[in-house]
């Protein structure tokens, strides 16, 4: 998309270089031609940069749901399968997600069962969970891993709340980049006199706005969840 954006700015561009006295001052002088070629330049500007808003937001709402998916794996209580989401199993040398090479369920309201697809994995099924920073245990027999989940303790739960933050923190990163990298080109495009100045303004002004949005997103996210957390 941004490169569709480079490709109309150079259209634009090109349009103009006959035009070079155009004055916005001056616009009721200019003929029914020159009109024209202005309304056709908004309408293209226009269309690119909702295009690439569109594309902003696309990447923004991923994040979101990034977080949401890392949220998950912290447990306010009793056995959650997606508290494992997490954690990545060392198979044939590759970090393998744990669904994708053992069945994961709840067994009962204080026990997760881990069943490998393949027995000889056990063992490193079992490193993985310990080591994972989930203050998990796993006891196996050979062939199922049961993995029993304690009550959480005060301590654990604002252990588990600062997490919560911490991941917060990393969506809001993840956010600010897009618009980072956004407002990039958009003052590239500015300083090659491909967007005016008042433009590159709106736009930024605009990419501003998505942005607070979904930082607020953000936190009302993580509001909820130190709720969840931290209420017994």
């Amino acid at each position: 998309i941004l490169m569709l954006v480079e490709i109309v700015l150079v259209l634009l561009l090109s349009i103009f270089e006959k035009t070079n006295s155009f004055n916005v001052g001056k616009a009721n002088f200019l003929t029914r031609g020159h009109q024209s070629t202005i309304a056709t330049r908004y309408l293209a500007m226009e269309f690119a940069w909702k295009q690439v808003k569109k594309q902003s937001e696309e990447k923004m709402v991923k994040s979101i749901e990034n977080i949401q998916s890392q949220f998950n794996t912290l447990r306010a209580g009793g056995a959650n399968p997606s508290i494992l989401d997490r954690v990545f199993v060392d198979y044939f040398g590759s970090p393998t997600p744990l669904s994708q090479v053992a069945r994961v369920a709840a067994s009962g309201s204080q026990q997760i069962v881990v069943e490998p697809f393949d027995r000889t994995i056990c063992k490193d099924i079992e490193k993985a969970i310990s080591m994972s920073g989930l203050n998990l245990t796993p006891n196996s027999d050979g062939s199922i891993i049961r993995i029993n989940i304690p009550p959480l303790t005060e301590e654990r739960r604002k252990e588990l709340a600062k997490q919560a933050k911490s991941i917060s923190e990393e969506g809001k990163v993840a956010v600010r980049n897009v618009r980072r990298d956004v407002v990039e080109k958009i003052k590239a495009a500015e300083k090659d006199k491909a967007v005016s100045k008042d433009d590159s303004k709106g736009f930024q002004d605009d990419l501003q706005k998505l942005t607070d949005d979904f930082i607020k997103k953000l936190d009302t996210l993580l509001k909820a969840k130190e709720k969840d957390l931290l209420t017994i």
